[in-house]
């Protein structure tokens, strides 16, 4: 019988699913493979079959790294190094793409210097 999930747990899922979605369009769709797809070397079909792919993926793993409920397949994963779940030791290791960043900033500033200060309810007192 399966039992109900906590809302904590429903809470990691909801938070998980937005945060493959975010990943998987902005730190894997947003790169190289749009240019690909834009020139035409890979079909609407194939991408579309491409961003599914990963971002389950993406929510499947999250889900394990942090969602209580899968509690088991993490000690798993993390504690007996599951084999298809390697670190891959011949790439670079990552690094922080300050673009990115420069670019949050941006659009950080630009929403700042868009708000209007509002009245307040005393203001005119």
């Amino acid at each position: 019988m399966k039992k109900n999930p906590t809302i904590k747990e429903e809470l990691c899922s909801k938070s998980n699913q937005e945060l493959a979605l975010r990943l998987a369009v902005h730190g894997v769709r947003n790169t190289v493979i749009e240019n690909y797809h834009a020139e035409g070397k890979i079909s609407d079909k194939e991408m579309k079959a491409f961003n599914i792919e990963v971002v389950n993926n993406l929510f499947t793993y999250l889900e394990i790294f942090t969602n209580p409920k899968f509690k088991k397949e993490h000690d798993f994963v993390f504690g007996k190094g599951f084999g298809s779940f390697y670190k891959p030791n011949n790439w670079n290791s990552p690094e922080l793409d300050e673009r990115k960043i420069k670019g949050i900033h941006v659009a950080m500033e630009r929403e700042a210097s868009e708000k209007k200060p509002t009245k307040g309810v005393f203001s005119n007192l």
